[in-house]
């Protein structure tokens, strides 16, 4: 097998009139690192350009060499850091935006086709790859296919310490007037870009875009309108031809991609991200939790941009190719809409099968394709209920109170049902430790910047609803007549035992560590599979915390085939509706909706649960709500409930609301 990579960076462009970047040079040095240490390619079999070696000629020539000799199994890269742009397409072959994508390349120059990389070429290079080659590209720059319209790029910069607001760099007019020793001769300009130590510009963020011309603009505007003009038929089976190669962009077409100073240095956005994610997953991460963890990472730090993957779905590991599987974009798109329209006249037949049932009596069937729908008049399915605990240590045997508070509320073949079938999911030991081995329930952690970052938020989101709730629950009553004025002290005194607060840190390792998230899930898949596989109608309670294990289990389990279903969803006092916790979802956090397992959603929180909250605002799929309840067996102190006895009042056995009104008739 051989493995091997071309890697091109241009931090200094030829023309003076093209603004010059920053990391793209370190991006080169960055991916090679990591092809010869991490994926053990040989350093003859990698190739690595800067700046004035990254011209057409030498990249042809480089593409011969790359594939010279190629056979099915060989890993080839190609990466490529530095300016996009666009050009008029005036071929025949069909952009839907008269444009053509290009890499700008070390003497770019709009009026010279040579000097620029063109994505019909490259399209042309790969379909000729030998069937069975795994074909890599990486492109850390930006094509926007809006052009510089609705634009987004990071208005904030990474370091070790918050910075201003940074200020764009796009062309080299910009360049000029931010940075006035700029000025002069391009020779002077490049000594200050390679000294970044010698410049007050780590709060630059530089666009990796270049804005073409107002006369290749003017081209592109007479393009489009010819095309609109056009009612020449085109074919849409090209489109949809089953690629052959992986592709990472840095960007969105309507945005730009990043060259920004991160960990010391200048470096583009997605590209100092993708080496991360593979050095924290390990170099057999699959191609679409490498994105999503790229994505989740690169928001974090306050990118706007969001980096894509095509196809856009592969269960390969990172440079191991397509599988069989895989779909392009518009392939998915297609497809997803042919099923949806197939589900829409499934339903329509069970609707009908529903009509014969209830005219005839009798039990009816009935084939869809492969699969066989069956309607009985008796209710067969085996049913199944499954506990899914917050933070902090919990044993086996947590929810045997909780069940036993709804047990009165079921008919008796349904409780005896369930009690046969009480499953709970245990994940506490993958972010905690056991109550002895704790200073006071306490564990001291050593957290990187970023994992302290979000565990200060978290706790300080968590104190902000403690103190809110407070104030809200201080009525005149409280006081026998005019309000009290409250200190901050007393709000303090109020705030202690807030739900979870000594144990955050346990839910921060979850969400930061793809790794720990992997582990807490499987616990969930263990529990849950099983009974599906079996086809046991199955109602889950999770709480706190836990609400996010079961979303984002489920989410992931929603592609698989099971003939049990999840009948009822129930999220407690639920963490999914804090703001930041919704931002670090790996699944099901694009859209919110229900987990296409479930066939109910129902969300309940308590008056003074500061964890809990509407989870309306975060997703429109949640069938049924029930909020500010009454937290039953929680004392009126000064201040209102307690934030951690309204957090569990729950499954407190006399709430007859949450027990029996919610649990027990949505289960029955």
């Amino acid at each position: 097998m051989a493995n091997k990579a071309i890697l091109y960076g241009i931090n200094n462009y030829k023309s003076p009139h093209i603004s010059d970047l920053r990391g793209c040079v370190n991006d080169v040095r960055n991916l090679e690192d990591l092809l010869l240490g991490k994926f053990e390619f040989e350093s003859r079999n990698v190739r690595a350009r800067k700046d004035q070696e990254v011209t057409l000629d030498k990249i042809r020539k480089d593409w011969k060499w790359l594939v010279k000799g190629a056979k099915a199994g060989d890993q080839l890269v190609f990466h490529f850091a530095g300016h996009g742009s666009q050009v008029a397409n005036d071929g025949d072959d069909y952009e839907k935006d008269g444009l053509d994508e290009i890499l700008c390349l070390y003497d770019m120059d709009f009026d010279d086709p040579d000097s620029y990389l063109i994505d019909d070429q490259i399209h042309e290079w790969t379909s000729k790859l030998p069937n069975g080659v795994k074909m890599t590209f990486l492109l850390d720059c930006c094509h926007s296919g809006t052009g510089t319209r609705g634009m987004n790029i990071s208005m904030r910069s990474l370091g070790t310490t918050a910075r201003a607001i940074p200020r764009v760099i796009q062309t080299a007019t910009d360049a000029r007037r931010q940075l006035p020793e700029f000025r002069g001769s391009k020779k002077k300009q490049q000594r200050s870009l390679d000294s970044s130590e010698s410049l007050e510009d780590q709060d630059l963020v530089f666009a990796r875009y270049l804005v073409p011309p107002q006369e290749v603009l003017e081209r592109v505007e007479q393009r489009s309108m010819k095309r609109s003009k056009s009612s020449t038929k085109r074919k849409r089976s090209s489109s949809l031809e089953r690629t052959n190669h992986v592709r990472f962009s840095g960007c969105k077409d309507e945005q730009t991609s990043a060259d920004a100073w991160i960990d010391g240095k200048f470096q583009g956005a997605f590209s100092s991200h993708f080496r991360k994610a593979i050095e924290e997953e390990g170099i057999d991460v699959s191609h679409s939790d490498l994105i999503e963890e790229i994505r989740r990472s690169i928001e974090y730090a306050g990118f706007e941009q969001i980096p894509q993957l095509s196809p856009n779905r592969l269960s390969t590991s990172v440079f191991n190719g397509i599988d069989d599987n895989s779909r392009s974009d518009e392939q998915y798109e297609v497809a997803s809409g042919a099923e949806r329209q197939i589900g829409r006249l499934l339903e329509r037949v069970e609707g009908l099968i529903e009509l014969m049932e209830r005219a005839c009596g009798d039990s009816v069937s009935i084939d869809v394709g492969k699969k066989r729908k069956r309607r009985d008049t008796e209710d067969t399915a085996e049913r199944s209920i499954v506990y899914v605990h917050g933070i902090c240590w919990h044993d086996s045997g947590y929810s045997i109170d909780w069940f036993r508070a709804m047990r009165p509320h079921l008919t008796r073949d349904l409780a005896a049902r369930l009690e046969r079938n009480h499953e709970e999911v245990l994940w506490s030991k993958h972010v905690s430790t056991e109550p002895d081995s704790r200073s006071h329930g306490r564990t001291e952690t050593k957290r990187g910047d970023e994992e302290q970052q979000l565990f200060d938020e978290l706790h300080e989101i968590l104190r902000d609803r403690a103190t809110q709730a407070a104030e809200l629950q201080m009525s005149p009553t409280h006081s026998r007549g005019a309000r009290t004025q409250f200190s901050s002290r007393d709000i303090e005194r109020a705030l202690l035992g807030i739900p979870g607060l000594d144990c955050v840190d346990d839910f921060v390792k979850y969400l930061y560590s793809r790794a720990t998230r992997k582990k807490v899930i499987k616990e969930f898949t263990k529990v849950v599979v099983p009974l599906l596989e079996s086809g046991h109608e199955i109602d889950i309670i999770s709480h706190s915390w836990g609400t996010v294990v079961a979303f984002e289990s489920l989410h992931q389990l929603s592609s698989d085939q099971f003939d049990g279903r999840v009948k009822n969803l129930f999220t407690v006092g639920s963490a999914l509706s804090i703001r930041s916790v919704q931002r670090r979802l790996k699944y099901g956090a694009e859209t919110g909706e229900r987990p296409g397992l479930v066939d109910n959603w129902v969300n309940i929180d308590a008056r003074g649960d500061i964890v809990g909250g509407t989870l309306r605002g975060f997703s429109t799929e949640v069938d049924s709500e029930y909020l500010n309840l009454e937290p039953v067996g929680c004392s009126e102190g000064i201040f209102g409930v307690s934030p951690s006895c309204s957090h569990s009042s729950y499954f407190n056995e006399r709430n007859i609301t949450v027990n029996r009104d919610i649990f027990a008739r949505y289960i029955s």
